[in-house]
């Protein structure tokens, strides 16, 4: 299946909200020093309004979770939602055509 398909801005809010979701539980776990957690805050707020493509997303996920081990979960989970996002983004797709053709 191809993962390179456009990433919404519903897709985007998930993912500031999974990866704010990652920051704080590891602020409270202390896996994320505060520092740390301003730092990767920061990248995440100043990143993701530019990433337009899944294959995009995946490559700023793999780099942040180089940087900060706490997200490698993000990839896993988007990972399994990708999927989910580029089938929605076919069905969208299909449903416009057949709207289309109805018309027509």
């Amino acid at each position: 299946m191809d993962n390179s398909g456009q990433i919404t801005e519903a897709n985007k809010n998930y993912v500031y909200s999974l990866l704010a979701d990652i920051v704080y539980r590891s602020l409270e776990d202390a896996a994320l020093t505060p520092e740390e957690g301003c730092e990767s805050a920061d990248l995440i707020l100043n990143s993701i309004e530019s990433i337009s493509t899944y294959e995009q997303l995946m490559a700023f996920l793999t780099n942040l979770s180089e940087r900060w081990s706490v997200f490698r979960k993000a990839i896993t989970i988007i990972k399994e939602e990708g999927l989910k996002i580029i089938d929605q983004q076919k069905i969208m797709q299909v449903r416009q055509q057949l709207h289309t053709y109805v018309q027509n």
